[in-house]
């Protein structure tokens, strides 16, 4: 390495370090060399050293912020002074600096010079390339100080989104219906409840969703795939959400409570406007008025006859397969003759009564 010439010292000059001097003005020959980025001569890596802890004697007037060199402070006044000197040929757009502006000018032409050497994922800009790497590093540098287990995550703008959570914090709030969202992207999703747009299908039966996550999901059902299995008893589930309320089966939770509902009030606040008839809820309301419309919603497959209620249809299916599988309690005979007919039909009805209130409570008879 060519050695620099130290400088005279002059009357004024406060008295230094010979080493100290001969590494500052070495550090300040050898800046544009080093440029800040990887340094593969051990002594070039010490020179960086020394570079980070020289004085920054040039500081902002507008924010207090120094710097080591005068250039990076004209660079950083711009952004008081909203100076854009240079502008990109494409779209007009202006930057503060050179480097911004190659950045951006990789969103015009494509460019992604960076990749990851993982997955070979490709990024425009460096610092994007290093964010991604923390997920194959798993490194979770940022955790919050509120949740009692300090859940922790990639990235900072991922905690700050968090954090609403326990501010309460909704700055993001729907034109339509004025709820609010933590999230940008929690917003756009719920927008599309309004708008009715379904961007994501599936590509087994066409179905659509406004959500991907609910896509995802939905190819489960093709899949045959359940990644969430309990602890318990083994037992698998597509979705998350399933094996949180199966698991309140082992722990005995009930997280849902009744507030006053009309099965246990006696309370029957939805009337038939033709008959007068009260029903507990709306949905029973609605199967009865069948009664009065005529309509018949269910019908057949085998012959096309038509039902007023899906339990009905049921039942009538069982005529095609043969199936028999309610006896007389009387008799013990199959068959709808044993016992006369009427008498017969009084105990299958509730027979099928009591096996689909078991599994249908909306059902009406």
């Amino acid at each position: 390495m060519e050695r620099l010439p130290v400088p005279l010292k002059s009357e004024g000059d406060e008295e230094k370090p010979l080493s100290l001097q001969f590494n500052y003005s070495q550090t300040v020959a050898n800046t544009d060399s080093v440029g800040g980025e990887d340094c593969e001569d051990p002594d070039l890596g010490a020179v960086k050293k020394v570079c980070n802890n020289i004085e920054k004697p040039f500081g902002c007037s507008t924010c207090g912020k120094k710097f080591k060199y005068s250039a990076s402070l004209i660079q950083h006044l711009r952004i008081h002074t909203g100076e854009y000197p240079l502008s990109c040929s494409e779209c007009g757009r202006g930057f503060n600096d050179k480097m911004s502006l190659t950045n951006h000018l990789r969103t015009h032409t494509g460019e992604k010079p960076f990749s990851c050497s993982e997955c070979r994922k490709a990024f425009s800009r460096k610092k994007n390339l290093k964010a991604h790497m923390l997920i194959h590093t798993g490194e979770k540098r940022f955790s919050c100080s509120f949740c009692l287990k300090h859940k922790k995550f990639t990235y900072n703008a991922s905690l700050k989104q968090h954090l609403r959570i326990h501010t309460g914090e909704y700055p993001f709030s729907c034109s339509e219906c004025g709820r609010g969202f933590h999230d940008q992207a929690t917003l756009t999703i719920h927008l599309r409840t309004h708008t009715g747009e379904k961007p994501f299908s599936c590509s087994e039966c066409g179905r659509r969703f406004g959500c991907h996550r609910h896509l995802k999901q939905h190819l489960r059902t093709h899949m045959g795939e359940k990644p969430f299995s309990c602890t318990e008893c083994i037992k698998t589930f597509s979705r998350h959400a399933d094996l949180k309320n199966h698991i309140a089966v082992h722990t005995g939770e009930k997280r849902f409570s009744c507030r006053k509902c009309p099965t246990h009030t006696g309370e029957k606040p939805y009337c038939c406007s033709e008959c007068g008839r009260g029903f507990g809820q709306s949905g029973n309301l609605k199967k009865h008025l069948r009664i009065h419309t005529g309509e018949k919603p269910f019908s057949c497959s085998d012959c096309g006859k038509k039902f007023t209620h899906s339990v009905s249809l049921k039942l009538h299916l069982m005529a095609h397969t043969g199936e028999k599988p309610f006896s007389c309690s009387e008799c013990g005979k199959m068959d709808e003759k044993a016992g006369g007919k009427k008498h017969f039909r009084k105990v299958l009805v509730q027979q099928v009564h009591l096996s689909f209130v078991s599994t249908s409570p909306e059902f009406l008879w």
